[in-house]
């Protein structure tokens, strides 16, 4: 976690930088005909999934940049992590938002 603080600080001046939680776009994407990955499969190899995970994380900040998705949190001062939809209603506010 720390190399990817002193990556996003490195960065901040520089590119415009997304958190993305791999698992929530899976999840949001399950069934979704319409994303599509080209990959090259080579690149993966037994053990983690690092290069799925990049992977979904990229079509996540396209799908979010191209208007499909949404941006959660913030109210802790850390940021926000970005998903490739909307999420479904009902929502539990309080899981969007820091504690006052």
């Amino acid at each position: 976690m720390n190399l990817g603080f002193k990556l996003y600080s490195t960065l901040e001046g520089f590119a415009k930088v997304h958190e993305v939680f791999p698992t929530a776009s899976y999840a949001l994407l399950q069934g979704n005909t319409d994303v599509r990955i080209d990959a090259d499969f080579s690149a993966c190899k037994p053990g983690p999934k690092d290069m799925l995970d990049a992977w979904i994380a990229a079509a996540t900040v396209r799908e979010f940049v191209e208007g499909r998705g949404t941006e959660v949190g913030g109210g802790d001062g850390l940021g926000t992590i970005i998903l490739p939809r909307p999420l479904s209603e009902p929502l539990i506010k309080e899981v969007l938002g820091w504690p006052k």
